[in-house]
């Protein structure tokens, strides 16, 4: 089959696809530049959540792991919305930032030091500016799209 046929996403569609599939690699590589940088300060990213469960060692390969996971369940959220609501824009926005807001929750609960919470909420932060500026940019609302209106009839 000739890709040209089956393919038949507009410019537009294709073009916010590569934005989107750019800002989820940027969030993911700002979360692993972050998890690097921990490691080159010699600080290990050990939690315990103090639930039985021996602590857990958060490495680059994990930060990485979940941050790419966030980036794709953004994007599919967004995809979402904007075929069920015609304020896309916003209500991701609203939800996204909701998501982060909640992702932050389990910091400061964990038994884990100083330098690792703060590199945690680093890490979180990044990935969150990073998935809502972007992916907000690349969000088209039916709000925002000119009407089709029904030509005025003459009233006599």
């Amino acid at each position: 089959m000739d890709t040209a046929t089956t393919d038949r996403a507009t410019p537009a569609a294709r073009a916010r696809r590569r934005h989107r599939a750019g800002v989820a690699a940027a969030a993911t590589g700002s979360a692993v530049a972050l998890g690097l940088v921990a490691r080159a300060l010699a600080v290990e990213l050990v939690v315990d959540m103090d639930n039985g469960q021996p602590p857990m060692e958060i490495g680059v390969a994990l930060i990485g792991g979940f941050s790419l996971a966030a980036s794709l369940a953004g994007w599919a959220t967004l995809a979402a919305l904007e075929r069920w609501t015609p304020r896309a824009s916003s209500s991701w926005t609203v939800l996204a930032t909701a998501v982060f807001v909640l992702s932050l929750i389990p910091i400061p609960l964990a038994d884990a030091a100083g330098d690792v919470k703060v590199l945690l909420t680093a890490i979180h932060v990044a990935v969150a500016v990073v998935l809502i500026v972007g992916l907000r940019r690349s969000a088209h609302s039916r709000v925002d799209q000119p009407r089709h209106h029904r030509p005025a009839v003459a009233s006599s």
